[in-house]
């Protein structure tokens, strides 16, 4: 990304966390790292945008190569909680929105991948969830194909925003109504609950 601009880049509200990895001369490099705001957290595990990014990369490249992933988001339980949706247990947990390309759907063990690879790259994750036993597994949904491009219609909708270029796929929840949405557009998934 390349940035112009009679005003230093330090002016711009990006929403965007970025990190410095180098200097061409005395201009700062920098990588998008999240979006300001956007860690799931259920736990004190704090996982961010861009471990779970890294999650469903792997995911995507090595254990779903019939599927390729056009978007995602996640919430925690506590949002389901919010509304009438009925969870298994007591402990939070996290819910994963997938949309696959051409309207696949996911088997459940490929389902149980996302969690075991998100074991591997996430340590506090992996802690509270098998060592200190505070998070339940997480719970895996596929939407229908075409429902993050609705999706992204209804935050431009609904948040009055000047132009479409400025919409940002939450990768955190935090709307319940957005969560509805979600749910409503589910895929028809023989079992979309909670990964075993």
């Amino acid at each position: 990304m390349v940035i112009t601009g009679t005003t230093p880049l330090y002016r711009y509200r990006t929403g965007d966390v970025v990190k410095i990895v180098r200097f061409y001369k005395q201009t700062p490099v920098f990588e998008f790292v999240s979006r300001k705001g956007q860690l799931l957290d259920v736990a004190g595990e704090k996982t961010s945008e861009a471990c779970m990014n890294k999650v469903l990369a792997i995911c995507s490249e090595q254990y779903w190569t019939a599927r390729r992933l056009i978007d995602f988001t996640c919430c925690s339980s506590i949002i389901a909680d919010l509304t009438n949706e009925k969870t298994e247990t007591l402990l939070p947990f996290y819910i994963i929105f997938l949309e696959l390309e051409d309207g696949g759907i996911l088997t459940e063990k490929e389902k149980e991948k996302l969690e075991i690879v998100l074991c591997e790259e996430s340590p506090m994750y992996v802690k509270r969830l098998r060592n200190l036993r505070n998070i339940h597994k997480m719970t895996v949904h596929v939407v229908k194909q075409g429902t993050f491009e609705k999706f992204g219609k209804r935050i431009f909708n609904s948040r009055k925003l000047v132009s479409r270029d400025r919409i940002k796929i939450p990768r955190i929840l935090k709307n319940v109504d957005d969560f509805g949405f979600l749910m409503e557009n589910l895929a028809n998934d023989l079992n979309p609950n909670t990964v075993n």
